[in-house]
């Protein structure tokens, strides 16, 4: 079943400065008004469970607040994936979401989409767009690299 704009605000109400989810609903159990809803995944992110299916805590928020579930996907501003609240929260297409991603960390460079290539001695730049990779070239100064990235 889908879940709708009244059973989410039956079953939990949102601060939106503060990006947290609190249950307004309780099963006698383990969950009691007035609980934080969700946990913190490993990869950083909250899930909420609503009538036994789990959902992302931002895109949650955004159905809280904007009245619609997103097609897109939901992006954290600040890359921290776990503060939810609405202003930190803005609807964003694949490579706009990629564009805002954190560098890597075997990134050595720092500065994404150019790396040093050991064998020829040369910084090679691509660049990713729509999923394809477009190399770029190769550079022997690491500015003129960044310059083409």
């Amino acid at each position: 079943m889908r879940l709708t704009y009244s059973e989410l605000h039956r079953q939990l109400m949102y601060n939106p400065w503060t990006g947290l989810f609190y249950r307004k609903v309780s099963n006698n159990k383990s969950i009691k008004i007035g609980d934080i809803a969700g946990y913190t995944n490993p990869d950083g992110y909250v899930s909420i469970c609503v009538n036994s299916k789990y959902y992302l805590a931002r895109r949650l928020a955004w159905f809280y607040v904007k009245g619609y579930m997103p097609e897109n996907i939901i992006d954290h501003k600040d890359r921290i994936p776990y503060h939810n609240w609405i202003s930190n929260l803005r609807e964003a297409s694949q490579s706009c979401n990629i564009r805002n991603a954190k560098i890597s960390t075997r990134n050595t460079s720092g500065v994404m989409g150019v790396c040093f290539h050991k064998n020829k001695k040369k910084w090679q730049v691509d660049i990713k767009l729509i999923n394809k990779r477009k190399y770029l070239g190769m550079f022997i100064n690491f500015n003129d690299a960044v310059k083409a990235r």
